[in-house]
């Protein structure tokens, strides 16, 4: 059983940079005990935490071979059911848009779904390579 922690009965914390963030809570982690705590991210640090991530579903660090999610489309790579996508579609969203800068139509595309493996960020040119 899980020792209860102040952080138990803490509200959802706003959260303006990453990086202190993530240096208090190795901190905190140090003693072995596992926390669930809320955090509410503000946009830029939130785009901070996530481009330590990104890397993993470059579709160009995938075709390298250099990532270590390459062969894992489909299995389960988490153990929350964390769904991570990239959607340029919904309306009013920062970095909302009808194309991106290549000129295809925005989509929303599916990274993570429910703590599996599901898809890659290609461009244009990458996504012409491996597909012929």
């Amino acid at each position: 059983m899980r020792k209860e922690s102040c952080l138990d009965k803490t509200p959802p914390r706003l959260i303006d940079n990453a990086g202190i963030f993530l240096e208090k809570m190795q901190r905190q982690a140090l003693d072995g005990d596992i926390y669930f705590i809320d955090i509410i991210f503000m946009p830029p640090a939130f785009a901070d935490l996530l481009s330590i991530f990104t890397c993993l579903w470059n579709g160009e660090v995938v075709v390298q071979g250099i990532s270590p999610l390459r062969d894992r489309v489909g299995e389960q790579i988490s153990n929350i059911p964390l769904t991570l996508r990239d959607d340029a579609t919904i309306d009013f969203a920062e970095r909302s848009r009808p194309f991106d800068a290549e000129g295809m139509a925005s989509q929303n595309t599916f990274l993570v779904r429910d703590g599996k493996q599901t898809g890659f960020f290609f461009d244009l040119l990458i996504g012409m390579a491996i597909s012929g």
